[in-house]
């Protein structure tokens, strides 16, 4: 509870997610930063833990910059696809993929 943590912004749960799965019910302290370049920045500069997508770890595991507080910690993330009322072609065939693809998923 006293290493500093993360989080992305205020909605951002994902990290207190972990540490209640883990029986760790206090709030760490902790530092807001909201653009996801400058939050691996911020792990990367050892500003505090967190927990990003593996997609955007890259390198950073195997090339040491980062390291893995516990084996196998993952937390999954319900993801959304949000679109605005426009008239796209383009953007309504992307969408029409994401929902062909989330469909066959369930």
């Amino acid at each position: 509870t006293r290493m500093p943590m993360l989080q992305f912004n205020a909605k951002d749960d994902v990290q207190q997610r972990f540490l209640n799965a883990h029986g760790v019910t206090e709030t760490p302290p902790k530092h807001l930063i909201p653009s996801s370049e400058a939050f691996l920045a911020a792990l990367r500069a050892g500003l505090g833990w967190g927990m990003i997508p593996e997609l955007q770890l890259g390198t950073d595991l195997t090339d040491g910059f980062l390291v893995m507080l516990e084996e196998d910690a993952y937390q999954d993330v319900p993801l959304y696809w949000q679109t605005w009322t426009l008239k796209s072609e383009r953007l309504n065939r992307i969408t029409e993929a994401i929902r062909r693809a989330s469909r066959q998923l369930h």
